[in-house]
């Protein structure tokens, strides 16, 4: 497991452009190798009398949620895209031009 562990580590930092030396690649392999055996741990619990939770808000505290400590879903007017699209360098048939990530 270890093994591609350390696989995925170095193909995640080459992605990501990052240069980690072997010191911190064995780190990180110990680090995910432990998060993953516990995710491991937790696929086997029994969990079929558990109820789903389909809403989850931890900053309310103060019980259950009701109507009123939800937003309302309204269309509103939005930016102008060519205001927003103002300097031409930066722009390309509507849209804004970034650098390339991906080789």
């Amino acid at each position: 497991m270890e093994g591609k562990t350390r696989e995925l580590i170095e193909h995640l930092a080459e992605l990501a452009k990052l240069h980690l030396d072997e010191k911190e690649k064995d780190e990180l392999t110990v680090e995910i190798s432990k998060i993953i055996a516990y995710f491991d741990k937790l696929k086997r619990l029994d969990i079929s009398g558990i109820e789903a939770t389909e809403y989850l808000n931890i900053l309310n505290i103060n019980g259950p949620l009701s109507e009123k400590d939800l937003r309302a879903d309204v269309v509103s007017e939005s930016y102008e895209r060519e205001k927003l699209l103002t300097r031409p360098e930066e722009r390309e048939t509507g849209y804004y031009i970034v650098p390339g990530v991906l080789e």
